[in-house]
């Protein structure tokens, strides 16, 4: 077996999890080489064991019996750039470095496009596959490539940006192609000579200094309204146990949109916040859930939701996955019930892919 790379019998998953819920590993691995993942391939066939990578943890959801087969991390957390023309410069980064520490590299090295998407917890690998994005930014705007490995065949490939399907926080990664690549490694664009987005709300007060903001009050910013919200993953933080925003903002047509606004007039319940998004509306879930009757520090059992952000759903400290799973169908079905919305899920159970 390569290097050191020794299988754990049931390990603890949820310390490896920002939501600390879930059961245990049949088996367990980290892994940071691409013969590593190599053997553990082979070695999963000929034992008729599934494989399932987890990654940082930031948006897994974990069985509260625990995951059959094994389970690994792949924690190659290489960085590499390269200079183009018209001030374009390429960076290739390890599935398996921190996010945030990607983005404070970027800004410290002035390359601009990550800076938006400061404080998002995990690891790199996951990126791409939830299309991640905040304040105006996605990873898709910045994205060239991806390495991948097959686990349908063993092969390695690269996909272009182009390839995935990215949407709103959305890619054939995470739908039709679930389960069926590890990411490696991603590509990145970023600009040394960049312009700050400002476009969201929270980051227009950048604009009262009268001059451009740099990429470090930019970063400073969006930090700081993360804290706010606890949409950063802090130990300390009991509303931070959360696997961060729990659903998607919906977005709807023109005549959806309508139909919304008209139940939200009948009710009393205030105008309907929105904003365009392409040739239909983003609507914020937040609202809907608070709206629907679930207020932020709502305790259900062992879980609940933040007392700062709707979107987030807690472990108190003595939850299970499938009590926070049983809150999220209700504020599902209250949501489609009142306003015929339906919520989708952000956070994924994790997929065990069988090799035999």
């Amino acid at each position: 077996m390569p290097g050191i790379m020794e299988l754990q019998g049931q390990c603890l998953l949820a310390p490896l999890t920002t939501l600390g819920l879930g059961g245990r590993a049949e088996y367990f691995v980290d892994i940071s080489t691409i013969d590593e993942l190599r053997y553990l391939y082979q070695e999963a066939r000929k034992r008729g064991l599934s494989l399932t990578i987890l990654g940082g943890g930031s948006n897994a959801l974990i069985p509260d019996d625990g995951v059959e087969g094994i389970v690994f991390r792949y924690g190659d957390s290489h960085l590499e750039c390269s200079e183009t023309q018209n001030d374009a410069v390429m960076v290739d980064v390890g599935a398996g470095y921190e996010w945030d520490a990607l983005v404070a590299w970027a800004v410290n090295e002035g390359l601009w496009g990550l800076e938006c998407l400061s404080g998002i917890p995990g690891w790199v690998g996951a990126a791409p596959i939830q299309n991640i994005g905040a304040y105006g930014v996605e990873l898709a705007d910045v994205l060239h490539s991806i390495e991948v490995f097959d686990m349908s065949d063993g092969s390695i490939q690269r996909l272009k940006c182009e390839e995935l399907g990215l949407g709103y926080r959305d890619s054939h990664l995470k739908r039709h192609w679930r389960g069926r690549f590890v990411v490696l490694s991603i590509r990145l664009e970023l600009s040394s000579n960049g312009v700050p987005n400002l476009s969201y709300r929270d980051l227009q007060v950048l604009n009262d200094s009268h001059k451009s903001p740099t990429l470090l009050e930019i970063r400073e910013r969006v930090l700081k309204v993360r804290a706010e919200k606890s949409m950063l993953a802090r130990v300390e933080d009991p509303d931070a146990q959360s696997l961060g925003s729990f659903f998607v903002n919906p977005v709807l047509s023109h005549q959806e949109l309508e139909s919304v606004k008209e139940i939200c007039s009948q009710r009393n319940l205030g105008p309907l916040p929105c904003h365009a998004f392409g040739e239909s509306w983003k609507v914020p879930a937040a609202w809907l859930i608070e709206k629907a009757g679930f207020a932020r520090g709502t305790v259900f059992g062992g879980v609940g939701i933040s007392s700062k952000h709707a979107l987030a759903l807690i472990n108190r400290g003595h939850g299970t996955t499938e009590e926070l799973l049983v809150l999220a169908h209700r504020i599902q079905e209250r949501c489609l019930d009142i306003f015929g919305v339906k919520l989708e899920r952000e956070p994924q159970p994790l997929t065990c892919l069988r090799l035999y």
